[in-house]
């Protein structure tokens, strides 16, 4: 079935990434928390925003704890990992509203929220507006 590979294939080469970078040799007074990692976790959170990866996941892909971790995203990003996530699919979904005409529902989904209300709210305190607000203003 067609959808189950399209399910499957993110997922596989998510795997096959993290096995890539695990097995890399990493020298022994590697700076954990460089900026090479605070990349790597940033072009991760782009590229999986959508899946609302939990920060223990993005943390042990640079294999740092979660408390190093949280402390040097901040210093590199300015934001708390959840403020950035929460940014990221905001941003991604005012694109999709300006640029689209699929329904709210569909750009509530595509943006990683469980619910139209929570995103309603986010949407409304980042923006200042509802997303139906918004997309009228067109």
């Amino acid at each position: 079935n067609d959808c189950m590979a399209v399910d499957i294939l993110p997922r596989l080469l998510e795997s096959l990434l993290l096995v890539l970078h695990k097995s890399l040799a990493i020298p022994l007074n590697a700076d954990k928390g460089s900026r090479a990692d605070m990349q790597t976790a940033l072009v991760f959170i782009q590229e999986h925003f959508k899946e609302n990866p939990p920060l223990s996941s993005v943390a042990a892909l640079i294999s740092l704890n979660e408390r190093y971790f949280c402390t040097r995203f901040k210093e590199y990003t300015g934001k708390t990992y959840k403020e950035y996530l929460r940014q990221t699919k905001l941003r991604y979904a005012r694109k999709l509203i300006l640029s689209t005409d699929i329904s709210m529902t569909e750009i509530c989904e595509r943006c990683g929220y469980a619910t139209q209300s929570h995103f309603n709210r986010e949407f409304k305190a980042c923006y200042g507006l509802a997303p139906r607000e918004l997309k009228k203003g067109l």
